[in-house]
């Protein structure tokens, strides 16, 4: 697992730091259009090995400005597979999420392993967060062979950073969570709205993918608080609840945990054993709910 801490010029720039890291983990670059040194927008489409070497994880994101209203984004994919397909031809593609950024300096955070990219990028005072790749699957290969995840912080493409819709893919209480974030579904038996070849998008609607403990945090997870000097770190539990009979835990994001803000606030570090993990809001979101934290390597 490799971590980067620094600063990108703009939304370019980071779009290469994203890249080099993520070639140093041993992802394949499979198509890259856009150019950072002559400020031209594309596309970067990357390849991943998997934790066993053995996968393909065809994640892609593609840039797109408008100067007039400060709109400099990020549009992400996934897609089952890599032909040499472009943008709009990707195989079994995703629908689209977002990232809003800005042509300015940005402080990010960027952690990747063989299987995800996770990223928080502080544009202003807005963190916003990003995930590219495998969940950690509770199923065996057989049963869940592609739990991919695609996630972001915006509701659509044309979202300046400091819309009031923008929160992390994880919030899936914000208003508008389907947008953010969408999961390639696992076969799943009795019904065919959730079933394999199926992207099913992450929020509360009845059907869609949910991750706890941020569901239930207004209500319940807002009295956890610190004990003997040490923050809880909860596990990101991915899971669907289709019907009354079809519902379960899918598996965990890789790296991305539950904690509580109080007494604690974004860019804090908790450190448990040898192990940082970076403290961060939910874009411009303070309450005690609306943080996470990120395992840096």
């Amino acid at each position: 697992m490799s971590y980067e801490n620094g600063n990108a010029t703009d939304f370019l720039d980071l779009l290469d730091k994203v890249k080099a890291l993520a070639v140093t983990e041993g992802w394949t670059v499979q198509r890259e259009t856009y150019d950072a040194l002559a400020d031209t927008d594309g596309e970067l489409i990357l390849d991943g090995p998997g934790l066993g070497d053995d996968q393909n994880i065809i994640v892609a994101v593609k840039t797109y400005r408008n100067t007039d209203l400060d709109h400099f984004n990020w549009e992400l994919k996934g897609a089952r597979d890599f032909n040499g397909e472009a943008w709009a031809s990707l195989p079994q593609q995703s629908p689209s999420r977002w990232l809003p950024l800005w042509d300015d300096t940005i402080t990010y955070w960027l952690i990747v392993n063989k299987q995800r990219i996770a990223m928080v990028a502080k544009v202003s005072t807005v963190y916003m967060h990003l995930y590219l790749g495998y969940i950690d699957s509770y199923a065996s290969d057989a049963e869940y062979d592609y739990p991919l995840l695609i996630g972001g912080s915006g509701t659509m493409q044309v979202e300046r950073w400091s819309a009031s819709a923008v929160a992390a893919y994880w919030d899936i209480t914000a208003a508008g969570n389907e947008l953010r974030g969408a999961l390639w579904a696992p076969a799943l038996a009795g019904t065919t709205s959730i079933s394999q070849g199926n992207w099913i998008y992450l929020g509360t609607n009845p059907g869609a993918v949910k991750v706890w403990p941020w569901e239930v945090a207004t209500s319940i997870m807002d009295d956890v608080r610190d004990s003997y000097g040490t923050y809880p770190l909860l596990p990101a539990v991915v899971h669907v609840n289709f019907n009354s009979n079809i519902s379960g835990a899918l598996g965990e994001l890789d790296g991305v945990r539950y904690t509580t803000g109080f007494s604690l606030g974004t860019e804090d570090i908790i450190q448990v054993g040898a192990q940082d993990h970076l403290v961060a809001q939910d874009a411009y979101r303070n309450n005690v709910f609306n943080f996470c934290a990120l395992e840096l390597a």
